[in-house]
This record gives structure tokens, sequence and C-alpha cells, in this order.
């Protein structure tokens, strides 16, 4: 009887000592996802800003001036339904 009474208290140290564990371990990734998503939203925002100054620099006269020219005939294709992109029709 009491080598089952030293297994149990064994088995429920090994136990706590696992959650401990684990819990120490939830809270380092925890805390180097955090880490990693600051530096991502500010590779993001540092991303926009860069989007934004250069699109004030678009014009069309500066597309003129690159060769685009505006398209004189625009087709719409309208999808029926839930299906496919091979189940569409052409409306002009």
């Amino acid at each position: 009887m009491l080598r089952i009474l030293f297994a149990m208290l064994a088995f429920a140290i090994a136990g706590y000592l696992y959650f401990v564990g684990v819990s120490i371990m939830n809270v380092i990734v925890s805390r180097e996802a955090s880490i990693t998503s600051e530096r991502l939203q500010s590779e993001v925002a540092t991303l926009e800003q860069e989007y934004f100054s250069l699109a004030k620099l678009i014009t069309a006269e500066g597309a003129a001036n690159s060769g685009l020219v505006k398209p004189t005939e625009t087709t719409f294709v309208k999808a029926q339904g839930n299906y496919y992109a091979a189940n569409v029709t052409v409306s002009q």
C-alpha cells in the first residue's frame, strides 16, 4: 500500500512539474509572438506609408508618357451562381 501511495505521489509531482513547464513555455511563446506581431505591424505601416507616397506620383499624364493607353473596349465576365471559373458567360 505504501508503494502505491509513493507511486501516486511521484505521479502527482511529475504532473505538476509538467503543467508548470507547459505554462512557462506558453508565456514565453506568447511574448515572442507579441514581439513578432509588433514588428510585422511596424513593417506594414512603413509599406503603407511608402505605397501612399508613391501612389500620389501616379497621374494620367505620367501613364500616357510611359506608353499606357486607356482601353477602348471593356469586357465584363459574370459568374452564374457558385460555379467554377469555367462556367461563365461573357457579355458586352
